[in-house]
């Protein structure tokens, strides 16, 4: 709890800081600018983007058990709006959770989860890589290049592999083991078309994020390559993996600002249309969270934390 607090400081510090280094006054005036048509779009998209992680997951579970849309939609959304308020997106875990009340076992719960974090992972790192490349030139980072690569190869082997998966359990208490049975024959169903089919949607989903930037930065009178801002939200994407802050919120914003304003963006336009779809996806989660919680339709925040000691 007392971690989680100082993340969020943590979160409103580095927001502080940027809005006190570009001028609150300075922010306004290039909000104002921004047409309703853009804002809606925006709006529309980030939705867009919550219905993308319901069906992706619904690829995986679909391949291990037959559950209808509508429950895992429910689930999944509710995971992920859970997932925006707590540390390093632990609220996502919930998903686990759900499936097994569906009498999914443990392990293929854990397998399906644990499959699209290695494909949005995968995902994130490839557009990372591709950031490097458009932004700074090859010699100065081969290093970090080699060492993403490295660990991405490595990762895919130890949750995808017979002998990955056989090194982990062996790692492993056997009170946690147990919950891991049927995490091999899960990887094994998820294997081929499922895989792909969630693996490419991983992939739009960076891409229409990004689509939600550039209308609203092209609102906002600023010319930006589109691969240049894909580039660059890969690289933001990995850097909010880094558990400083409240799941990215400040890393993200702050770290992008400052390489589209080095690319010759106005650094308050670029704070506008990222602090805005911030904004947006916390008011949207808390907003469904508290419908969901209401309605009593899927597992409750308190519910995750008592899975979670």
């Amino acid at each position: 709890m007392k971690l989680t607090i100082v993340k969020v400081l943590i979160s409103i510090i580095l927001i502080g800081v940027v809005m006190y280094v570009i001028g609150l006054q300075e922010i306004a005036q290039s909000a104002m600018q921004i047409g309703v048509i853009p804002l809606l779009i925006a709006l529309v998209i980030i939705l867009l983007v919550m219905v993308l992680f319901a069906v992706r997951m619904y690829v995986l579970v679909r391949a291990v058990k037959r559950i209808p849309f509508k429950t895992v939609f429910r689930d999944a959304v509710a995971a992920l709006c859970l997932g925006t308020f707590s540390p390093g997106k632990i609220g996502e875990l919930s998903f686990v959770y759900s499936l097994t009340k569906e009498k999914v076992p443990a392990g293929s719960a854990s397998a399906i989860f644990i499959i699209d974090r290695v494909n949005s992972l995968l995902t994130i790192a490839f557009f990372a890589l591709l950031g490097v490349f458009v932004i700074t030139p090859l010699k100065q980072n081969l290093w970090l290049i080699v060492l993403i690569i490295v660990l991405l190869i490595t990762g895919a082997f130890m949750v995808t592999s017979r002998k990955g998966i056989s090194i982990i359990k062996k790692l492993l208490m056997r009170s946690i083991r147990e919950k891991f049975v049927g995490y091999t024959k899960a990887m094994k169903k998820m294997k081929g078309f499922a895989y792909i089919e969630n693996l490419a949607l991983n992939i739009l989903n960076i891409i229409i994020r990004s689509i939600a930037i550039f209308i609203l930065l092209l609102s906002l009178k600023e010319q930006v390559p589109f691969i240049l801002l894909v580039a660059v939200n890969g690289i933001m994407t990995l850097a909010s993996l880094i558990p400083i802050s409240l799941s990215g919120l400040g890393v993200r914003e702050g770290g992008a600002i400052l390489l589209l304003h080095l690319a010759g963006l106005g650094k308050e336009n670029v704070a506008v249309a990222y602090i805005f779809i911030s904004l947006a996806t916390y008011v949207f989660s808390a907003i469904l969270l508290l419908f969901f919680v209401k309605t009593k339709k899927s597992i409750k925040p308190s519910q995750l934390m008592k899975k979670n000691g």
